[in-house]
């Protein structure tokens, strides 16, 4: 994966090559785990399912179909759940660096959980 780092005076852009995307594992039961995907697969299912791209076996606190990431006009987007079926667990997503905000985002801060509006 190519990174190129954009200057401006407001922050940090990263412009990244989106043909591909590496999953990699740093905790948990899969940690050191990586699965490597390009952009001709349409979906990628994470989950319990015997269908999954990446299949989480026995464990409870994954749902069946846990999250999704969609390859959509050369972006890799993230979905909680897979279509219409939302996991009971919920999917988070950790920041190292600065992310738009979207109106309806729901982000969580410890054990408070707010949204923001715009």
């Amino acid at each position: 994966m190519q990174v190129k780092v954009v200057t401006d005076t407001s922050f940090k852009k990263v412009e990244e090559s989106k043909s591909s995307l590496e999953v990699v594992f740093l905790s948990g039961p899969k940690k050191g785990g990586k699965f490597a995907f390009g952009a001709d697969q349409a979906i990628i299912k994470i989950g319990r399912m015997n269908d999954c791209n990446i299949i989480f076996e026995g464990s409870g606190r994954v749902s069946r179909y846990q999250c999704s990431i969609i390859s959509l006009n050369g972006d890799w987007i993230l979905e909680d759940g897979l279509g219409t079926i939302r996991s009971k667990n919920g999917t988070m997503l950790y920041l190292d660096d600065f992310y738009p905000i979207l109106n309806g985002f729901k982000i969580k801060i410890g054990q408070t959980l707010f949204l923001a509006r715009l």
